[in-house]
């Protein structure tokens, strides 16, 4: 075989598996991943350049603390449940937590005063053309039953469901 030939074939190879691996990845962290419940602000499917997304606002994207925290630093949520079956945030670490596989992975957006604002990594979710035009005709009532389904691995975060008034919206 010719170099040109064995050239070709090797970037062929790494530009597939470039775009598999991703998916390869969030597949597996759907199916093996534990799943965890947040409440979430749902705001209005808008159409990007990239399609419908719903843009969440997490409950737990705000966390009270009395230490100083540098911004742009890989943090380790921990995560509890709440008597209303929701997790919420317990602490945020900057080291890998040891005994803990209920965490996630976010960084501080900011900080003011003690309370801690950070970049929940989840926060869009893809609706089809269909159930956004009909989302968008309903007035969105931002706190009555809505919820996310969020599975997580190692840290690593994908929605696999999102409840508007404690229906799903299915794709």
């Amino acid at each position: 075989m010719n170099k040109q030939i064995k050239n070709f074939i090797f970037v062929a190879l790494l530009q597939f598996v470039v775009l598999v691996y991703p998916v390869y990845i969030w597949q597996d962290i759907t199916n093996s991943g534990t799943e965890y419940k947040f409440l979430v602000e749902i705001s209005p499917p808008h159409k990007t350049f990239s399609g419908y997304y719903l843009n969440l606002n997490f409950a737990t994207s705000k966390f009270t603390t009395t230490e100083k925290i540098p911004t742009n630093k890989q943090l380790y949520a921990l995560l509890t449940i709440d008597q209303q079956g929701f997790y919420q945030i317990s602490a945020v670490k900057q080291d890998l937590p040891q005994n803990n596989n209920s965490y996630f992975l976010t960084k501080l957006n900011y900080q003011h005063n003690n309370e801690l604002h950070l970049d929940i990594p989840f926060n869009k979710y893809y609706i089809n053309e269909r159930t956004a035009k009909s989302l968008a005709l309903q007035p969105l009532d931002k706190q009555s039953g809505n919820y996310a389904i969020v599975s997580i691995k190692n840290g690593h975060g994908v929605i696999k469901q999102i409840y508007y008034n404690d229906i799903p919206l299915i794709n």
